[in-house]
Formats: structure tokens, C-alpha cells, sequence
């Protein structure tokens, strides 16, 4: 693919340019991508081509749906791309610099106006790449390297990072094959196949512009896959996946042991119940907290006593922050709903640092970074799958939340003052409430 690689948060960074001039022509008006305004913003949109070009290449992106002036904000990469006003509603970006490879990112840009109004477009992205010649497209990949001999076939169910946020998830179809689904990127998807040590993927984008495959090696201990993509268009690079969950095996279908983990690097989990009193979290095990077919379920099947999952102390790391990453849904029973992913204290029932949740609470109908009734709102996302990334750094209490890649809403939590933990419950009046994740990991970063 043209659009790739990271597996490191990028720091962001904001560069303003503001855009002045004339009306854009009915030719340059054409495109084939809009983004548009979301929740708590005037709405306007981003209108474009293509969110992949090669170093080179040019695009012109127009602003449609308010008047100006405007302004472009880049949170991430700038410096990879080249803006050139055009008009008073277009702009044209050139590619500069590729943003494929290990610990880079895509360019992440959004188009405001300047009387006030923030984030308004919603996300553009654009993923750049050097085509190299001297590998041959998609249709005509090399023969893989051949297999490991003595060692057994990795199972690579479960979830696997590729970006700073991207994933590939496979699912076992048997036979060493799996099928694989992408989130992120081109939200692609096709069927893996382990011969050895060694993995291929053979994909298509989701909007079928973009056919290619992948040819890597898994590690020894089953948690890091390495080597080469290649697409039709053509391009290719370095490939790098890191395994952020497995299935939990034996423990599927059953209550889920204290202690047992559930994501690579996770510090052990103890179920607790959902008190709705206090810090939210009391002695357990509440009902339910259960694993079955990949899926954390922590349900309210007991009124005032729900299930809640709650890690093992986490120890801080000097200047480091924790990045959670969850695929998350959540349900709220038509009744009032505060379910939570909450830092605690050492003592989860008796400290609470800091909180996102996911409120239907009286008037209030949103998620949020904070505690019920927080300023930090975006709209909810019910029912359904979405990525969320919550980040705490320990020496300040800083709290973030991005909801399926949006711009991060920031809360002022407690600094931990040594081990902390981190719980998730469901909580809310009566019973039917749930929260269920599919994914999970945790990292320190800068």
C-alpha cells in the first residue's frame, strides 16, 4: 500500500496557514472524498481526491459549506507536504516526503475557519510514498522466504499494530489460513496465510482502488512480524506489525480469572464489582465480567452490583505517559448509563485519579474526557464499534481521549503519587448495561 507504516504515537505539533483569494473554478471542485464538520462544531466540509500520493504528486482541496476566511491547521507531519494557496476555498498540498516506515505517521491536517470555529472539517489524512521500481507489483509478488524448518506455525489470531493507531485483525479460518480485516488506513481486507515463519496477506482496499500484499516474518515469541508490502499502484516499503492482543484460549466462555492477562504486556486483571458509589469500584467479583469468541463482555447483570475490570498496580515510569488503545462498545439499557474507563488509586475502591465515560445520564447524552457532566464532550457512539485512545501521564494527571481517530479532548485528572491502576465498569440504574472490548493494549510513550 501507499499509505503506511507506523507503530509509534508521533508527537503533535500545529502550523497555521491562512488562506486568501478567489473563487475556485467548477473544474477543481471535483472530488471524490468529503469530511466533514462533527459534533459541537459549525459544519462545513473538506472536499478531495485521494488520501495516498507518491512524493511528486499534487492535489487540490477545496472548502465547501461556509464562508471565509479559513485557515489550515497541521497536527502531525507538515513538514512532509508543501501548501500553496489557491484561492479564498482551495488549496493544493504537494507530497515532499515520504511518511511510510517505521515510527512515522500520515500527514494530519484539518481546514477551520478563523472566527472561532475549531476542528471543523473533521480529519484529512494523506499517506505518502516512493514507488520503487525495482520491486515488481502486487500481481507478480516474489516467493517468500522459505519457512523456518522445526519450528511450529504461529498463531496470529487476535489484533496486530501497523500504525500509530492501524491495526490488522485475523481471525483462524483453519488450515493456517485467516481471515484478515484492517482498521485504519485503506480499511482493507483479504486472507492470510502462515507457512512456517513466514506470513502473507493478500489484500484489497475497502473502496477497491488498491490491491496488494504483504510478505513478513514472524519473531520467535509470536509478538512481532517484520518484512515487505507491495501494492498495484505501485508502491511498497518496510512492513511492521506488533501483537496487542490473543484469544484468550482456554479461558474463553468463562468468568475471567484475577490475574489472567488479557492483552500482551498487560500487568494481570482483578473483577471487581460496579458499586455507583464512591470511586465506582468495590470489592468483587460483580456480575459479570466474561470472555467469549475474542469479546471482553463487563455487563450490569445485578443492580448495584456489576461486573468491573480492574488491573494489577501499573508502576509509573519517569517523563513516560500510558497510551491505551481499546475497540470498545458500548450499550446502555434506555435507564441512566455512566459506564467508565477510570485511572485509579493503588486502592481502587478508595482513590480516584481520573476518567473517560460514556454518559446517558438525564439530559446528557455524550462521551466524554472526565467525570459526568464534563465541558470535554464529543458525540457518542452507541451500540457499534470505535477505536478509542486514552493517554494519562502520571507526573500531572492529564487526561486524553480521542474517539475512531478525532481530534483529542484533554482533562485535568490527579497526578499519581505511586502505583495506579486502570478499571472499566458499566455502570448505571437497574440492569441490561454493557461495555465490550475486542481490543486492548497499553504502552508508555514520550
Amino acid at each position: 500500500m501507499s499509505y503506511r507504516r507506523a507503530t509509534s504515537f508521533v508527537p503533535v505539533f500545529v502550523i497555521a496557514f491562512f488562506l486568501l483569494g478567489l473563487v475556485l473554478s467548477p473544474a477543481d471542485s471535483v472530488a471524490r472524498i468529503t469530511k466533514c464538520g462533527g459534533p459541537g462544531a459549525k459544519s462545513f466540509c473538506l472536499e478531495y481526491e485521494t488520501e495516498h500520493l507518491k512524493v511528486g504528486e499534487s492535489q487540490t482541496y477545496t472548502i465547501v459549506g461556509s464562508s471565509p476566511p479559513f485557515q489550515i491547521s497541521f497536527v502531525q507531519n507538515g513538514d512532509k507536504v508543501r501548501l500553496e494557496r489557491i484561492d479564498d476555498r482551495s488549496f493544493r498540498l504537494t507530497a515532499v516526503k515520504e511518511t511510510t516506515g517505521f515510527g512515522v505517521g500520515p500527514v494530519q491536517f484539518y481546514a477551520n475557519e478563523t472566527k472561532g470555529y475549531r476542528y471543523a472539517t473533521g480529519h484529512g489524512l494523506l499517506y505518502i510514498s516512493v514507488a520503487r521500481p525495482e520491486e515488481p507489483p502486487a500481481a507478480g509478488p516474489p516467493k517468500p522466504h522459505p519457512p523456518v524448518q522445526g519450528r511450529p506455525s504461529c498463531d496470529i489470531s487476535g489484533t496486530w499494530r501497523h500504525g500509530t493507531q492501524e491495526t490488522w485483525t485475523f481471525t483462524p479460518l483453519g488450515g493456517n489460513r485467516y481471515s484478515a480485516r484492517e482498521e485504519g488506513f485503506g480499511h482493507a481486507s483479504g486472507t492470510a496465510v502462515v507457512t512456517g515463519n513466514q506470513l502473507r496477506i493478500d489484500y484489497v482496499t475497502r473502496d477497491g482502488r488498491i490491491r496488494g500484499y504483504y510478505a513478513v516474518e514472524i519473531s520467535a515469541d509470536c509478538r512481532l512480524m517484520s518484512g515487505r508490502w507491495s501494492d498495484n499502484q505501485p508502491a511498497s516499503g518496510q512492513a511492521r506489525m506488533v501483537r496487542l492482543t490473543t484469544a484468550p484460549g482456554p479461558h474463553a466462555g468463562t468468568t475471567v480469572p484475577g490475574g489472567h492477562a488479557l492483552a500482551v504486556g498487560d500487568p494481570g486483571w482483578e473483577v471487581m464489582t460496579a458499586t455507583g458509589k464512591g470511586t465506582g469500584f468495590g470489592p468483587g467479583p460483580g456480575q459479570s465480567v466474561t470472555v467469549a469468541d475474542n469479546i471482553i463482555t463487563i455487563a450490569q447483570s445485578a443492580t448495584d452490583r456489576g461486573g468491573a475490570l480492574v488491573t494489577k498496580p501499573i508502576t509509573p515510569l519517569a517523563g513516560k505517559i500510558l497510551r491505551i488503545t481499546k475497540e470498545t462498545m458500548v450499550h446502555h439499557a434506555g435507564s441512566n448509563y455512566t459506564g467508565m474507563t477510570v485511572i485509579l488509586g493503588q486502592d481502587a475502591s478508595r482513590e480516584v485519579l481520573s476518567a473517560v465515560g460514556y454518559y446517558h445520564y438525564d439530559r446528557e447524552n455524550y462521551f466524554g474526557a472526565g467525570f459526568l457532566r464534563t465541558p470535554f464532550t464529543t458525540r457518542p457512539v452507541w451500540d457499534a464499534w470505535f477505536r478509542e485512545v486514552i493517554t494519562y501521564d502520571p507526573a500531572t494527571g492529564r487526561t486524553t481521549l480521542s474517539i475512531n481517530n478525532g481530534p483529542p479532548l484533554a482533562y485535568a485528572g490527579r497526578p499519581a503519587s505511586g502505583p495506579f491502576r486502570l478499571g472499566m465498569h458499566s455502570y448505571g440504574w437497574g440492569t441490561g448495561h454493557y461495555q465490550k472490548v475486542r481490543a486492548l493494549s497499553m504502552e508508555w510513550t514520550n
